[in-house]
């Protein structure tokens, strides 16, 4: 189910709340954003954390002083209503005022030297944030009920979390103390095995919290909604993970928000919003209709529109906000959204029909995220990266991270790397985590482990089962040498070969060569090499093998070395393919052509697609298949090579299916199409498609 959740802000002054025409407010959300659910602050997030004031009527909690008597909630829900737009009531869980604080002094979160948090990392520059151990959590649990109570139809979390560095209070240390019989241990000291378990039980404290709010909401109304504000991918710092927090909220959202002067990838939205689509949960990559740090002007249209469409094309819901309640009636915040989500309106049945279609499976693990540090001594070195300038070329060396957070650096660059080879070369696809995997595992032809470390026993087996039954692994790095908590294993479970060492972190005049001929490359091309590269030594088939390492820039050296780059394994009925460095991490540092040709072609190999597509690498397309027919849903993201887009450039795609279809609906009309039956195949022609289109192909008689 499609729909549009929405969140108007009036941070320079929330008096006005009470000024404002309720139910022409209602009617504009309505007809112009075309809003389904409205987000309406119930506690407050503004400066300088103002989290304990709230927006109604009760005994238990401030009021927001120039309210007065107004109820903001309850006068507003019934002109909602009337408009057919259900109410989640903002809750801000994470930001207070040191004023506020100095109450609760005990409610605070500790890092692990004895500062409270706020003080050694101000919230937004001013404020601090409490622990869900200390007596906040009742405290927390108590607004929600009381929000509740006024008839509204669910809760939206921000916060709480825990932060970096904490919580040593004394409420964590006592109850770390009665559940392990340790005190909390150093921060960040990975060898002491006491350290893993406090990194679970933070885990565990804050899904404790999320099961006894998902309770207070469902006692006061049974269909009431809840969520928080989740990250899009697992996080040990600041667990909160949807991937464990699904089965205590009924919708997953992350924040998906575009900051000038960031470094974003034309495929930032659709990332979040694919990851969030792990199941078949609701779910949305939140967008703040913002230029970015500048809260109060609006974001580009064509930008809007982008992350709009990106949402859409996996079945993920429309998350906006309007932090500028004041200009609410300005065409440039509500055009965009109405230009897209009417022709949506129109066609919304269309979005509950079909299950993906995605033969590749892409793999993340939270395990990896969580434990994983490399016990390879030479990937800590400092990289020494030579540029060349005007004649003179320029050293500069990368300032050493410690370990782990080098590691953690590693498995989101080697996944992100792997996640935009699949879109560029628009291999149908599903992100997949250890939740699904084994339901996953029975429609996948192709699973990727980005630098997938650390794996359990259970994991271990239902992959080896995939393969032996006919399926394609293809591994990278140090996948499966690490147990679930990062203990290392004496051999790989997958493949056998032994880990010598690292090639140095050198990238000038660093080569691979072909073994044999592979999709576009014949034997002896030579490729760049990745940064990261294992020296190993296998039995198993090599198809590409590292060139020794060169002295330097305009070195030349072509000598192979004995150390493969990919090797080759059959295994029952199924293969495995091993990369023996970071492919992934490499392109996306340096998005080199070869690399994105060599894994689109090794995952193409011998795997017969139902659908083929030839469009530009910016173009990004979702199938979804309903019994016989299909739809497919196709989004221009071809920009004018800036961020934020401005200008998106129309652009010709071509689709190949098996069978015969014909058109049965096209939501946008967007592009000129055409569509040809052959023998055994259909083949679709759309000609200048200026962003987004979606089309419902019908089998044939």
């Amino acid at each position: 189910m499609i729909f549009h959740m929405f969140r108007v802000d009036y941070p320079d002054n929330w008096d006005k709340l009470k000024e404002l025409n309720l139910e022409k407010l209602a009617k504009i959300k309505k007809e112009l954003y075309k809003v389904d659910i409205e987000w309406v602050v119930g506690s407050f997030g503004t400066f300088p954390g103002q989290g304990y004031m709230v927006s109604f009527n009760t005994p238990y909690f401030e009021k927001y002083p120039g309210l007065g008597d107004f109820d903001y909630i309850r006068e507003y829900l019934p002109y909602a209503k009337k408009y057919g737009i259900k109410l989640v009531s903002y809750l801000n869980l994470h930001w207070f005022s040191y004023e506020f604080a100095s109450k609760h002094y005990d409610w605070q979160q500790i890092t692990y030297d004895g500062k409270i948090y706020g003080e050694k990392y101000p919230l937004y520059g001013n404020g601090t944030t409490f622990c869900i151990n200390s007596p906040f959590r009742e405290w927390a649990l108590k607004m929600m009920e009381e929000v509740m109570k006024t008839g509204i139809d669910g809760v939206f979390l921000d916060g709480p979390g825990i932060f970096p560095e904490s919580c040593y209070c004394e409420y964590c240390r006592k109850k770390f103390k009665e559940e392990t019989g340790h005190d909390l241990p150093e921060w960040e000291n990975w060898s002491d095995p006491i350290w893993k378990e406090f990194l679970l039980f933070r885990k565990k404290s804050f899904l404790k919290f999320m099961e006894d709010a998902k309770k207070v909401v469902k006692r006061i109304n049974k269909d009431g909604i809840i969520f928080i504000n989740s990250s899009h991918l697992p996080e040990w710092g600041i667990p909160r993970y949807i991937g464990e927090l699904e089965q205590y909220q009924d919708f997953n959202l992350s924040e998906a928000f575009y900051h000038l002067g960031s470094v974003r990838d034309y495929f930032f939205y659709y990332f979040v919003a694919k990851y969030l689509k792990v199941s078949e949960k609701p779910s949305s990559a939140a967008m703040h209709h913002a230029a970015g740090i500048w809260h109060w002007i609006p974001l580009y249209p064509q930008e809007v529109k982008m992350s709009i469409s990106q949402n859409l094309c996996v079945k993920n819901c429309l998350w906006t906000a309007v932090l500028n309640g004041n200009d609410i009636e300005n065409p440039e915040y509500w055009q965009p959204i109405k230009e897209v989500m009417e022709k949506v309106e129109d066609k919304k049945e269309i979005f509950d029909k079909g299950k993906t279609y995605a033969p590749v499976g892409l793999y993340v693990s939270s395990s990896t995220v969580y434990f994983y540090i490399s016990e390879i001594k030479g990937i800590y070195t400092e990289e020494e990266k030579v540029k060349e300038e005007n004649l003179v070329l320029k050293r500069e060396k990368e300032v050493k991270k410690d370990k782990k957070h080098k590691c953690d650096d590693i498995t989101y660059k080697e996944l992100s790397g792997f996640f935009e080879v699949l879109v560029r070369s628009h291999i149908p696809f599903k992100i997949i985590n250890e939740n699904i995997l084994e339901e996953n595992l029975k429609k996948l032809d192709v699973l990727i482990l980005p630098n997938t470390t650390c794996l359990s026993e259970k994991e271990i087996s239902l992959i080896n089962d995939f393969v032996k039954k006919g399926g394609k692994l293809i591994m990278s790095f140090e996948s499966g040498w690490y147990d679930e908590y990062g203990n290392k294993r004496e051999k790989n479970p997958f493949i056998d070969f032994e880990i010598e060492d690292n090639f140095p972190l050198r990238n000038a005049e660093q080569y691979c060569i072909f073994e044999v001929e592979t999709g576009k490359y014949k034997k002896g091309r030579l490729v760049p090499r990745p940064s990261y590269s294992l020296k190993i030594k296998t039995k198993e088939k090599v198809i590409l093998s590292f060139i020794k390492p060169s002295k330097g820039t305009y070195s030349y050296c072509i000598e192979k070395s004995d150390y493969p780059a990919i090797i080759k394994k059959i295994e029952g009925k199924g293969e495995i393919i091993y990369f023996s460095n970071l492919p992934g991490e490499f392109y996306n540092s340096f998005h080199p052509l070869e690399w994105e040709n060599i894994i689109s072609e090794i995952i193409k190999e011998k795997i017969e697609f139902e659908i083929k597509v030839d469009a530009p690498s910016t173009t990004i397309t979702e199938f979804y298949k309903d019994s016989d027919n299909w739809i497919i849903h196709i989004v221009n993201s071809t920009g004018d090579m800036k961020r934020p887009v401005s200008e998106i450039i129309p652009v010709d795609v071509k689709i190949e299916i098996k069978g015969k279809f014909e058109l049965s609906e096209r939501v946008f009309e967007d592009g000129n199409l055409k569509i040809e039956k052959e023998k055994d195949k259909t083949n679709i022609t759309l000609e200048g498609i200026s962003l987004y289109e979606i089309i419902y192909l019908r089998r044939a008689e």
